[in-house]
This record gives structure tokens, sequence and C-alpha cells, in this order.
């Protein structure tokens, strides 16, 4: 839980400092968090902690303006879409109404 509280609590311009990096050292970045939070079953109770979360693993969710423009290699982006999908399995609020929020703002649906 260390590693995550660690990231959830840095203040807005310590997150701001992670586009310093370029997109790889942030995809990386992101990868190692998403892959720690699944493996040890780190929980997400809040809205706010899946904000911040989502904020860090933004490479692995949406494309980013510095990516390489060849695709990925099939085997990676396999894995950091599983361990993504895994992740939406740890969102556990204490509350069915916090439980609500955090997959109603963060979970994608389909339209």
């Amino acid at each position: 839980h260390h590693i995550l509280s660690f990231f959830i609590s840095l203040p807005l311009p310590s997150l701001q400092a992670l586009e310093l990096h370029d997109y790889q050292g942030r995809k990386s970045l992101a990868v190692s968090v998403v892959g720690t939070v699944v493996n040890k079953s780190i929980s997400i109770p809040t809205a706010d902690e899946a904000d911040a979360l989502f904020k860090l693993l933004s490479p692995l969710v949406k494309d980013q303006a510095d990516q390489p423009a060849e695709p990925p290699d099939p085997d990676d982006f396999e894995e950091e879409q599983m361990m993504m999908a895994c992740l939406v399995d740890l969102f556990r609020a204490p509350e069915p109404d916090q439980q609500y929020m955090v997959h109603t703002e963060y979970v994608p649906t389909s339209s």
C-alpha cells in the first residue's frame, strides 16, 4: 500500500513534474505502478485515489502527444492492457455510494 499511497499523496506540482519525462519514461513508471498495484491487490477505495492513479497511468490509458508513431509491441500491449483490466477489479470502496462513484466516474461503459 505504501507505493500507491506515496504517489497518490504527491502534491499536484510533483505529479506535473512527471510530464517532464519523455513518453517512454512515463510509460515505464505507469507499467511499474499498475503492476505493483495489481500484484499486491491494493484496493482503490475512493474516486480521488482512482483519479490520481489514472493520472499516473495515462500513458496506458490514452494516446500521448509524444508517443512514437509506430504501434507498440503486441505482446507488451496485451500484457499492459491485461493489467489495466485487472486494476478495475481493485476498485473496492467501503460504502456502496463510494463504489458507485468510483465505477461511474472512472470505468468506461459502452455507449
